[in-house]
């Protein structure tokens, strides 16, 4: 994904976001994998993505 506020494209673990596997709602989870709930993700699957 790239990043507007910092000009650059960013690793998966770089993007934060809330995972959309659904009764997880995990706030923090990352661009490669949910800390919580133990899915494997695509950045472009996180909700409301941000920069770390």
């Amino acid at each position: 994904l790239y990043c507007d506020t910092c000009n650059r494209f960013l690793a998966d673990r770089l993007v934060e976001g809330t995972c959309p596997t659904p009764g997880c709602d995990y706030g923090d989870a990352r661009g490669d994998q949910c800390e919580k709930c133990g899915k494997l993700l695509n950045p472009t699957e996180l909700i409301d993505p941000r920069c770390k």
